[in-house]
């Protein structure tokens, strides 16, 4: 069975507070437990009692971390903190005041001695690479099955691996079972140019996970795309998409068409073994406050000049608005909403926005209320054309309280029936056009206490859901009074949906470029169509793997041409997760007198191996000298006298080398250099400073010209030619340093 490649989209990553420490002296890398068992028990050499003091624990925690961290000595101070999370003890480790300035080191622990994160910061920039990527994963899997031989789901094989300029080699280790993917189940792991393990993180890796002996039977992938055609469909809509003009300084809008994953995408998926619909149980007690979002406009003094025409139509268009005075009555005029004369203004303030569909102006306007004591506040915002109250709000008008909901004296559905006629009566024909949509999302338990229940509605043009226009409603449930709307409606013209794609040939063309293949999730079991995921992937308690299928790649489907798109609107390059393979090595650099930058290059991610062949000898174009040069953080490129897909000169290449470190508006000082090569060489005028100034600061180091003693810089460059420039770039940039 195919690995799973796609971008997973389940399973959050946990929030907990950023600790981590150094490398382990000894790498020898011992025997991985047999497949089937359980994936982490606890390594530390010392045993740990059920119940211990804290000193204890703090003393066992600090002994399993040195095991990997090393000689702990030269830091002259630690500080630490306990935190419970469930049945799970961590205990986060800071040791500071180096004999090494600036210096720091850290990790966390469980209370049974397994080590889930550290990290050492160190001073200074890294260097260039002295291992290679395939030394570096080798070394961070060591690393990895030192701390801990049971993780029976990782392999080096399953690796990916990217190079950060300040950090060196990040490399992350994916859990496979069957063949195919556990979500975001991973051991991330940071390699220094040097090849020194400063960082490991180990927090999502499921511990007490129990594999099953023999797989169960999965439903195949066809059998998948039907079940998510029928149960979760693929969701028609319209989407805004913007663009900025710099000259303007305004956003031009237009809309598309397009399918939308559902937007339960993340908390339902597929059952691999049913096909029915498995919901996935995320319980957590978060609570929504909203502020007002307050806008300002300058004011100024009226003068007793004539006016222009722009200034008397701005006149003509003021008098036809409604005034301060005219806007508050509207607001309260809403008795739900429950402004009473203790509330006077304490501001208002008329502003304009620009639509950014038609360029049109809209006219707006804030209030702010307050009563005596600040006991109560309340904001409003009003179209102050239509007078259509857009956003209400406040705190201390409804004094609610936290309740199970049972204990309110009005229902859910009560609540609902109130808050529609009301917008009914404030939008009338426009709230025809909005249908009801749950929130999607974390929700609270069942048996919470809440305080309000809120209603959202989607407008609804052409039978696709338009999700910039919503109106949001919150009702208190013992007085059925307003405690909150948020009303939005685009005035513009929509695409038409004939011709539109129907629902399974979008989810045909989402799956023709996404690979649809099972993947795993870590949790307790299915359980009534749910699946509940462990608070804690790091907890002891017993877990399975459950085989599902799903939208791993967030991405729209043009309704007209079923186009994979970005969530920009462009044309989605859709780039499945490829582990690293040490084998994969260009076959025809051995004998080139580049090999060495081409290998530095690869390493830092600056090329890549995807066809197998550098071709060094080759021109290089200038699409891909531009590549090159911004992979290795080098943006300020001015030549620009090759299109994408020309050919880069030589000298040309240089002048972009020289500007990329600064130097481009010397070496547009041309009369005052001569020719480092002498006459005979081929060099164009505008760019003999640029010739000169690499040449003295010996960045043609390695550039073969061949036999000829007097090059030709307007030749093309070769790509062989570019990497050695970069890579003298490079050197030069860290000898420097």
């Amino acid at each position: 069975m195919l690995k799973k490649i796609g971008v997973l989209v389940l399973t959050a990553a946990l929030s907990l507070p950023a600790a981590t420490g150094a490398m382990a002296q000894d790498l020898d890398r011992p025997v991985s437990a047999v497949p089937g068992t359980t994936v982490v028990e606890p390594v530390a050499a010392d045993a740990i009692a059920a119940v211990k003091g804290d000193d204890e624990l703090l003393e066992q925690a600090i002994k399993a971390a040195k095991q990997y961290l090393g000689n702990t000595d030269r830091f002259a101070r630690l500080t630490h903190s306990i935190s419970d999370y469930g049945k799970v003890k961590l205990v986060f480790l800071n040791w500071s005041e180096s004999k090494k300035e600036n210096e720091h080191l850290s990790a966390v622990v469980t209370d049974d001695g397994v080590l889930l994160r550290f990290n050492l910061r160190e001073p200074g920039e890294p260097g260039l690479p002295k291992v290679s990527k395939a030394d570096a994963v080798k070394l961070a899997y060591q690393f990895v099955m030192k701390v801990n031989p049971d993780y029976s789901l990782l392999s080096d094989e399953n690796a990916t691996v990217n190079y950060g300029r300040w950090s060196g080699y990040d490399v992350t280790f994916h859990s496979l079972y069957d063949g195919n993917i556990v979500d975001s189940n991973v051991v991330r792991v940071t390699v220094s140019p040097e090849g020194k393990v400063t960082y490991y993180d180990a927090f999502s890796l499921a511990r007490g996970l129990n594999l099953s002996e023999t797989p169960e039977e999965i439903i195949s992938a066809d059998d998948a795309k039907k079940a998510l055609k029928t149960k979760l469909p693929l969701e028609l809509v319209y989407r805004s998409y913007y663009e900025y003009d710099h000259e303007r300084g305004e956003s031009k809008a237009t809309l598309k068409l397009v399918y939308q994953l559902p937007r339960d995408y993340s908390t339902k998926v597929v059952d691999a073994i049913t096909g029915e619909v498995i919901a996935v149980k995320r319980n957590r007690d978060i609570l929504y406050a909203q502020a007002p979002d307050m806008a300002v406009a300058e004011t100024g003094r009226a003068g007793k000049t004539s006016l222009s025409p722009a200034e008397q139509k701005a006149v003509d268009v003021q008098a036809g608005l409604l005034t301060a005075a005219d806007v508050d009555a509207k607001v309260r005029a809403i008795e739900e909403f429950g402004l009473d004369d203790s509330l006077t203004i304490q501001s208002s303030t008329l502003y304009s926005v620009k639509s950014p569909f038609d360029g049109k102006l809209k006219y707006k306007w804030s209030l702010s209320y307050s009563d005596a004591d600040n006991a109560k506040y309340a904001y409003a915002e009003v179209d102050a054309e239509t007078g259509e109250i857009l956003t209400l709000g406040g705190y201390g008008l409804v004094h609610g309280s936290y309740k199970k909901p049972s204990e309110f004296k009005h229902t859910e559905a009560e609540c609902e029936q109130a808050a529609i006629k009301l917008l009914e009566a404030l939008y009338g024909n426009k709230f025809a056009d909005y249908v009801k949509t749950e929130y999607e999302g974390v929700r609270p338990l069942a048996d919470m206490p809440i305080s309000e229940y809120t209603f959202n509605f989607v407008r609804v043009v052409n039978g696709a859901k338009f999700y910039d226009d919503m109106l949001t409603v919150a009702v208190d449930p013992d007085t059925l009074r307003i405690k909150r709307i948020n009303f939005s409606y685009t005035d513009t013209a929509f695409p038409s949906a004939e011709g539109a794609l129907d629902v399974s040939a979008a989810v045909d063309a989402y799956f023709d470029v996404v690979k649809l293949e099972p993947y795993y999730i870590v949790g307790y079991g299915v359980d009534g169509g749910e699946l509940e995921l462990p608070e804690n992937s790091f907890s002891t308690e017993d877990k399975v793997l459950v085989p599902v299928y799903g939208y791993t790649y967030y991405g729209y489907i043009d309704a007209k041409t079923g186009e994979l798109l970005s969530s920009g609107g462009e044309p989605a390059e859709y780039k499945p997760i490829a582990f690293f393979d040490s084998s994969a090595w260009f076959k025809d650099i051995a004998g080139s007198p580049y090999h060495k930058a081409i290998a530095l290059l690869y390493n830092m991610d600056i090329i890549d191996t995807d066809d197998l062949y550098f071709r060094p000898d080759d021109a290089i174009s200038a699409e891909d000298f531009k590549a090159m040069l911004v992979n290795a953080n080098y943006s300020n490129i001015e030549s620009g006298e090759q299109a994408d897909g020309e050919t880069v000169s030589l000298e040309n290449a240089i002048y972009d080398i020289v500007c990329a470190i600064g130097y481009g508006a010397i070496a547009d000082l041309n009369e005052i250099f001569k020719n480092p090569f002498g006459d005979d060489a081929k060099i164009s005028e505008h760019r003999m400073g640029a010739a000169a100034i690499v040449k003295g600061l010996n960045l043609l180091d390695g550039i073969d010209f061949g036999d000829d003693t007097a090059p030709d810089l307007t030749a093309p460059a070769t790509r062989g030619q570019a990497a050695q420039l970069i890579y003298n770039l490079l050197v030069r940039e860290h000898e420097k340093n």
